[in-house]
């Protein structure tokens, strides 16, 4: 029971850990768009594997992933995207845009990303980045 599977775009540190890299992944075809993103963020959260390296904190888990009209996506992480994060503000930044440009990359009526801890509009995951609007796609963190 295989089930169809769709091509997409996740990002992990690169390998001199300042930048995110787009490594192609299969996952779990999701039937429409809220269950196509809820698909693409949790193999985003997956533990990478070696010698990948993944930005999020270990234990962080998807709750709920909500679209709106404007194209906007509200991904609800568990408590740990925070409370296990190393902190760091390039740390942050590849933890965030690893969310916002695996869901703006492969689903185009994405258009920005916000983030929510435990159901809540938080600042920051630690301290750096404002998250407290809808993110757009950064491709300037992504390596070649």
């Amino acid at each position: 029971m295989g089930g169809r599977k769709i091509r997409v775009r996740l990002y992990y540190v690169s390998t001199d850990g300042t930048k995110l890299t787009a490594v192609d992944h299969e996952v779990a075809y999701g039937d429409g768009m809220s269950a196509q993103a809820q698909e693409i963020v949790n193999a985003q959260l997956q533990p990478a594997v070696a010698p990948l390296v993944s930005a999020i904190p270990a234990g962080t888990r998807l709750r709920a992933v909500y679209l709106n009209e404007k194209g906007e996506a509200y991904v609800d992480l568990s408590k740990e995207a925070s409370s296990a994060h190393t902190g760091g503000s390039q740390d942050e930044l590849l933890t965030v845009y690893s969310i916002v440009n695996a869901l703006t990359s492969n689903l185009p009526a994405v258009t920005a990303v916000q983030l929510l801890i435990d159901g809540k509009e938080v600042e920051t995951l630690a301290g750096h980045i404002d998250l407290r609007q809808p993110l757009a796609k950064n491709v300037d963190i992504v390596s070649e």
